[in-house]
Formats: C-alpha cells, sequence, structure tokens
C-alpha cells in the first residue's frame, strides 16, 4: 500500500511566484555594472518580483562583502522608489545578525519573519537569495530565525538556496511556481536500505511531477539532511532524457552515467530509491527503467531493467519500526 494521503499526495498550493522583471528590462544575462546591484522588491499582489538599482558606496572597497550585505539589507527594507513595489523583506522585520562563511551567507532574523504569510515568504526568500548572491563571495543563502533554521511546514530545516533555486523569467511569459511536499528515498548510512525524507522544494509549474522527483533524486539529499541519516543513492551527474507517465506506468529514461557506481549502495537500494520515491505519486503504480532508451541492461550486473518494478519496502527502515 501506498503511504497516507498526507504523504502521498503533494500537498500543493499555488504561489503565482512569477519571478519577472516589472521593470527595467533584462539585467544583461545577470550583468550588472560594477558596485551595482539588483536590489528585489515584490508587487503588491504579492506574486511577482521586480528589482530596483543601487550603488552601495561601500561596494568597491568592500573586501569581505560584509558591509555591501549591510547596505543591501537596509535598501531591501526602504520604499522603493517604484509606487508599484514594496518591500519583500518588511520593515518591520529585525536582522539579528548575519556572517558569511565559506561563501555561505546566513541571515539571523528575529520572529516577526514568521508574520508572514506562505505566499509573501518565499517571495522574501527570492528576493533575498538573488539579492544577496550577486554580492562576491557569496555563493548561497541560509535564513535563521532566533538563530533557528527556517524549516518547512514538516518541521524539515531548508538549507542553504541558491540563485538557482529561484528562475527567472523576462517579458510578459512569466513562469508560474508552486511549492510541493515530496516523500523521497534516500540510502541510509549503511548502503543497504532505504530511509524516507519529507522534501519541500519550489518549482516551476512547467515541469511534471515525476521528473521533478526523478531530479530530486539525483540531486541526493542537502546538507541539513546529515542529521537525519540519508545519503545520496543515484550518480550525481546522471542526465535526465525523459520522464513519462502513461496509464500508471512512469518510464524512466536516464543517461549512461546512471551506470556508475559513485556511491557505495547496493544496486537495489538504487534503484528502489527511484521506484518507491516515484510510486508515492498518486498516479504512478510501476516504473520501467532505461540508459539511453536501452532496457536491455543488467543494472551493476545484477538487477534486469527489462522488469518492471513495482513498490518495495521490504528496504525501507521506517517499514520496520
Amino acid at each position: 500500500m501506498k503511504r497516507t494521503r498526507r504523504n502521498q499526495k503533494l500537498r500543493i498550493f499555488a504561489l503565482l511566484l512569477a519571478i519577472g522583471f516589472l521593470m527595467g528590462g533584462c539585467r544583461d544575462n545577470g550583468q550588472m555594472p560594477e558596485g551595482t546591484y539588483a536590489v528585489y522588491f515584490t508587487d503588491a499582489e504579492e506574486v511577482k518580483l521586480g528589482y530596483e538599482e543601487a550603488q552601495p558606496k561601500e561596494a568597491l572597497e568592500d573586501a569581505t562583502g560584509e558591509l555591501t550585505v549591510k547596505s543591501l539589507l537596509a535598501v531591501m527594507q526602504t520604499d522603493p522608489e517604484n509606487k508599484a513595489y514594496k518591500c519583500a523583506l518588511p520593515a518591520n522585520v529585525k536582522v539579528l545578525d548575519f556572517d558569511i562563511i565559506d561563501g555561505q551567507l546566513v541571515l539571523n532574523f528575529d520572529v516577526a519573519y514568521k508574520d508572514m504569510s506562505k505566499n509573501a515568504e518565499v517571495l522574501c526568500r527570492a528576493a533575498l537569495v538573488k539579492t544577496m548572491c550577486q554580492v562576491p563571495g557569496v555563493e548561497n543563502v541560509q535564513i535563521l530565525i532566533e538563530g533557528e533554521p527556517l524549516t518547512d511546514d514538516a518541521g524539515i530545516a531548508i538549507g542553504h538556496m541558491t540563485e538557482d533555486s529561484f528562475v527567472d523569467n523576462a517579458g510578459d511569459d512569466l513562469a508560474s511556481y508552486e511549492r510541493a511536499d515530496l516523500t523521497l528515498y534516500f540510502a541510509n548510512e549503511a548502503g543497504d536500505g532505504l530511509v524516507v525524507r519529507n522534501v519541500e522544494c519550489v518549482y516551476n509549474s512547467n515541469i511534471c511531477m515525476d521528473r521533478l522527483v526523478v531530479e530530486q533524486i539525483v540531486k541526493g539529499p542537502q546538507a541539513e539532511a546529515e542529521s537525519v541519516d540519508c545519503y545520496p543513492t543515484v550518480a550525481a551527474d546522471t542526465l535526465i532524457n525523459s520522464v513519462t507517465t502513461r496509464d500508471g506506468i512512469c518510464y524512466v529514461n536516464l543517461g549512461n552515467g546512471f551506470l556508475a557506481h559513485e556511491y557505495n549502495v547496493t544496486p537495489q537500494v538504487t534503484i528502489y530509491s527511484i521506484v518507491d520515491s516515484l510510486t508515492e505519486l498518486a498516479d504512478v503504480n510501476k516504473v520501467q527503467i532505461s540508459v539511453e532508451g536501452n532496457t536491455e541492461i543488467n543494472y551493476m550486473e545484477s538487477i534486469p531493467l527489462s522488469q518492471i518494478f513495482e513498490r518495495n519496502l521490504e528496504i525501507v527502515e521506517e517499514a520496520h519500526k
């Protein structure tokens, strides 16, 4: 049987997180003049992000990036010149402190951050990441609330975010974004069994849910997942050629990188991390895996891909609790 409705269904709410440009056109492929930053704001309806340019005087002589971050935070909490915008980071949210460590900007806010609606909070997240990742030396952003990691509805730490977490769409063809809670299966510490992890992600609604699941499995658990002892199962450079579902069967066509035995996990763990994760979706009952369209392969010389796989909870640790 599949897991409970709460876990097997994706608890999705439409955010309409259209991270488009309300003014200023394109940012010249992401390049801004030296010392100039795109500071992101939200529109009044809290469905889109736009930006205004800012030139913090500290930026040109700021070796650590800390003065620039401080200045940009102040701009983000100041009413923008364009009256169609408002602050994505509310002025009443206090920045307790921040630090830049090995490319990660850790922003620590007071509890007022939690007063934002879900839509507004995701937009605020996107605005912070997209603004701060322009600062030299800042590769990703993590948000803390009173010193504790920001969490999703399931209590899982959201962890660090990069610009890739939020996709730009210039012009009028704005993308719609949604948030989903996925139930995914990763390897245990020994590599001989699976553990369950509920993962929150913000995704482009143009992506099919079955492909989203496979992408998350290839991506693997993020750093914050180490506390729950789960590990990747599929080689990180595996290409996803196609993922389609018909009549309850999900057909997953992967690149040759899938055959690389990159992690110390059993072949069964790799196969069923994909199968069990996909069969959490309401419309997927079975899974067929191919490599470059070929199913006449024995994965790791032990599991024939010519078969159609069904859900297997025998190697899931939680199933034995």
